[in-house]
């Protein structure tokens, strides 16, 4: 991987086996941005004294993550082939009760903020809503995949 590569570079080390190229890997927040900045512009934005996004359909972090993690689900479950197996099926509802559990965790963390900032916990309140009920269609999915 050419991530440390720039440190090697810099302070003239020698690695063989990795190259010269140096690699910068964008998150996955990079969907946010709306603009080429400098690297200037972008560090002041890591650290806080300015803000370059400038969209305001960015998703919580949390709730990102646990919809990212559902979409993975559910094409798992989508391109599971018959007949399935216990163990797929074990997996399948351990995955939903891991996501179930991490649900009510959110439910706690954002309830202590509800007073706070209530525009901000009241999407997340309708975001966790949506997502879980997305794991109860999902958790039929499971079901009927051994009715088969």
């Amino acid at each position: 991987s050419g991530l440390g590569n720039s440190a090697l570079l810099i302070y003239n080390l020698d690695s063989p086996k990795i190259g010269n190229d140096v690699s910068v890997c964008p998150g996955p927040n990079i969907a946010y941005f709306t603009k080429t900045t400098s690297l200037s512009q972008m560090v002041d934005h890591i650290y806080g004294r300015t803000n370059l996004i400038t969209r305001k359909d960015r998703p919580n972090m949390f709730i990102k993550e646990l919809t990212i993690n559902i979409n993975y689900l559910k094409k798992s479950i989508e391109e599971t082939s018959q007949p399935v197996t216990m163990k797929q099926v074990k997996h399948f509802e351990t995955f939903i009760d891991n996501l179930n559990g991490g649900i009510d965790y959110y439910v706690e963390l954002f309830g202590s903020l509800k007073n706070k900032i209530p525009q901000l916990t009241s999407t997340i309140f309708t975001d966790l809503d949506v997502n879980r009920q997305q794991l109860s269609l999902l958790k039929d999915a499971v079901k009927s995949l051994t009715i088969q």
